[in-house]
């Protein structure tokens, strides 16, 4: 039988949570196998531990989070907090809804973006120990000045000062500091435009892209073709979201980007039930015969629609990696994922729809998005409108 010291003191281990160590935050395992958390602080050098009520990992982490708040010891009110735990705070907080920011509460999309910028460019820069009151613009600058010189774009930049700010606007609402340091940060960021002009391929490029593409790429970018679907749109369907009868398919959320989990979809607006183009049905008629070879199972309901052989998501990056491949080999340049849904508004423009009608399709809130975003036309179709403009003009 274990010693009564062994389900002490020597068992009290820090607390991992969802792969990272929860500052101050400790667990212990009794006698009897059950857990107790503990919340520790120190006062005048003398450690205090408080046993929390909770009894899991998650409830330890949002009862630590409310007892931070009044404790003396986090320095509320003098900014004397760490940057790494204020960005654990306000990423836990914002996902459990504790905490929701003046505009509304934000995406988990949006959460993951934040804690994906504020881990990989934030906190190297200013310092996972600098202390919340010591940030300042000029600090904010040279986090700016290091991204230019790595070489990143003007989205991840500005992506990047956005984050900053919904952290220290956090930091702001919970009293750690009296202002937010990015509201006095110069406002010439880098521009955000893409570097590289979109793709916008013809008919008869995106049936050649589609054929070049194996079984197990080929039908998600034929939904992104077809259905004018985000990617990430696309991974997330079930097979309950297709009316066979209909011929339709329901858009209502999308893949995380965990790559596992399904998460709500950025907008309101992007719900819908979209008409699948006889393409697109045969396409994914053919692919569920394939998933029923594999299983019954492959094809319920709840399950995804597109899985590699092993039943997994095939992700983004490999989507976008199998797209690129077979574009280079087909010479269309440098051609995304997203630049399906491009060709999506150039081939239904081409087709005389007017913009009114594609953003029904893809889902605009209104035409003048359709324009500014996917306004381009193939180079067929460039030639086309000039040619009419010319025998127009003679």
């Amino acid at each position: 039988m274990p010693s009564a010291s062994s389900h002490g003191a020597t068992s009290r281990r820090p607390l991992t949570h969802n792969g990272r160590r929860v500052e101050s935050v400790y667990v212990r395992e009794l006698a009897d196998g059950t857990r107790r958390y503990e919340f520790q602080t120190k006062r005048n050098g003398k450690t205090t531990r408080r046993t929390l009520s909770a009894r899991t990992a998650t409830d330890a982490v949002s009862e630590a989070n409310r007892l931070r708040v009044v404790s003396e010891e986090v320095g509320l009110g003098d900014g004397s907090l760490r940057l790494s735990t204020l960005a654990n705070r306000f990423l836990t907080d914002a996902r459990s809804g504790q905490y929701e920011p003046p505009r509304g509460k934000l995406a988990s999309s949006t959460l993951d973006l934040y804690a994906q910028r504020i881990v990989s460019h934030v906190l190297p820069a200013l310092g996972h120990s600098a202390r919340v009151r010591d940030v300042r613009v000029e600090h904010l600058r040279l986090l700016i000045d290091r991204m230019r010189l790595n070489g990143l774009s003007g989205s991840t930049i500005r992506g990047t000062v956005a984050a900053t700010a919904a952290l220290f606007r956090y930091g702001v609402h919970r009293g750690h500091v009296p202002v937010n340091p990015v509201l006095s940060l110069d406002r010439d960021l880098p521009s955000a435009a893409r570097q590289s002009e979109p793709v916008y391929l013809s008919r008869e490029q995106a049936d050649a892209l589609l054929d070049a593409l194996g079984d197990e790429f080929r039908p998600v970018a034929a939904t992104c073709l077809f259905a004018g679907l985000r990617v990430s749109e696309a991974l997330g369907l079930l097979w309950s979201d297709i009316d066979w009868t209909a011929k339709t398919v329901r858009i209502e959320r999308q893949l995380g980007r965990d790559g596992a989990s399904l998460v709500a979809l950025k907008t309101r607006s992007s719900e819908a039930t979209l008409s699948m183009p006889a393409p697109l049905v045969a396409e994914l008629r053919a692919h569920r015969d394939r998933q029923l070879a594999r299983g019954f199972d492959r094809v319920a309901a709840d399950q995804l629609v597109f899985v590699t052989r092993t039943g997994r998501s095939p992700g983004r990056r490999n989507v976008l990696r199998a797209v690129q491949t077979q574009a280079e080999h087909l010479g269309l340049g440098n051609l995304g994922v997203h630049d399906l849904r491009h060709s999506a508004a150039g081939l239904l423009r081409a087709a005389g729809l007017l913009d009114e009608e594609i953003a029904v399709v893809l889902r605009h809130s209104n035409a003048r998005t359709t324009t500014a975003l996917y306004g381009g036309r193939s180079d067929a179709a460039r030639e086309a409108v000039r040619a009419r403009a010319a025998e127009a003009l003679a």
